[in-house]
């Protein structure tokens, strides 16, 4: 080793009686061996030394975990409204006061019972329907496009609350369903649905079985 001054870092006596203080113990002072100062007296912690500026992190993580907390609760609340919560469009006449849901935020109203087959899981069905948001805003209908949609039911072609909602259908029968965001499109919505939205269906079972077959071409889909 060369002649000149060795730089030794020993920490500083760790006494925090102010903010100052308290910010000198996390740096270092350097000494010579004689314990003159010969080396600048604030450096930077030792790489790989396992120390590190509490402070700074202390912070970092409080700031952090408050954003993820208002995040998360401001998303908990949004998704979690029932459906009981949501003011639907007068014309719907939806009242779900004292109403049993078939799941939570899952409503199912016969507006006529049919006097055909019932709609099993497994089936293949086919249905006209039409879709609105709460506000009665139409967003999805076959009966405008004149295609009836064909899929099997609880194969998650299309949308939770239908593969629930649509069981246990007669032919011919119509269907009201009112669903919450977690039965339809959730957090992520869809082209013509926003997030978080809940929605009126009415749905129309048209044929079980032999003659309706083949993946779904347009309806409702998992987001």
């Amino acid at each position: 080793m060369g002649p000149g001054r060795v730089c030794k870092r020993t920490p500083l006596p760790v006494r925090i009686d102010s903010v100052r203080k308290a910010k000198m113990a996390l740096s270092w002072r350097s000494r010579t061996p004689n314990g003159s100062h010969g080396c600048p007296r604030r450096r930077s912690l030792p790489k790989g030394s396992g120390w590190i500026d509490g402070w700074t992190v202390g912070w970092t993580v409080g700031w952090f975990g408050c954003a993820l907390w208002l995040l998360g609760g401001a998303a908990c609340a949004s998704v979690g409204a029932t459906a009981e919560d949501v003011t639907f469009a007068p014309d719907f006449e939806i009242d779900l006061a004292g109403v049993e849901p078939l799941r939570p935020g899952l409503y199912v109203f016969d507006l006529s019972e049919g006097v055909g087959e019932v709609a099993r899981r497994g089936d293949d069905i086919r249905v006209e329907y039409m879709g609105w948001l709460a506000d009665g805003q139409l967003f999805d209908s076959s009966v405008a496009r004149g295609e009836p949609i064909e899929f099997r039911l609880g194969a998650n072609r299309v949308i939770d609350g239908w593969d629930l909602g649509i069981e246990g259908m007669r032919v011919g029968g119509v269907r009201r369903l009112v669903l919450a965001p977690r039965w339809g499109y959730g957090m992520e919505g869809s082209e013509r649905v926003p997030a978080n939205a809940h929605l009126v269906f009415e749905i129309q079972l048209l044929r079980i079985g032999s003659g309706v077959s083949g993946p779904r071409t347009s309806g409702p889909s998992d987001p």
